[in-house]
C-alpha cells in the first residue's frame, strides 16, 4: 500500500477522550465502480474542531457482472456441494 499517505497529529492526553471519528459513506454502490471513484468521507474531531478529513477511495475497478458471472459462481457453488456430498 505505498500509495497510502499516512498524517500524524500531535493530540494533548487530555485531548484523547474528546476525539470523535465519523464515517460517511454509500451503504450500496451498484457496479461498475471505478478506480480512485469516492465513495466516502472520514474525518476527526475534538470537540467540535475538525483536526482531519479524508475521501474513501475504491483502490481498483469493480466491474458490472455480467450472466455469465452468475452462470460460472453457480456452477463452481454446485460443484463444491456436490464433492462435499460424496465426501460424507
Amino acid at each position: 500500500m505505498s500509495d497510502t499517505k499516512i498524517t500524524v497529529i500531535p493530540i494533548l492526553k487530555n485531548d484523547i477522550k474528546d476525539i470523535e471519528m465519523t464515517l460517511n459513506f454509500q451503504q450500496e454502490i451498484e457496479a461498475p465502480i471505478l478506480k480512485n471513484q469516492i465513495i466516502g468521507t472520514i474525518q476527526a474531531k475534538i470537540k467540535d474542531e475538525v483536526i482531519l478529513s479524508r475521501n474513501i477511495q475504491i483502490k481498483e475497478e469493480i466491474p458490472k457482472k455480467q450472466i455469465w458471472n452468475y452462470i460460472q459462481e453457480i456452477f463452481l457453488n454446485y460443484t463444491k456441494y456436490l464433492q462435499q456430498s460424496l465426501q460424507v
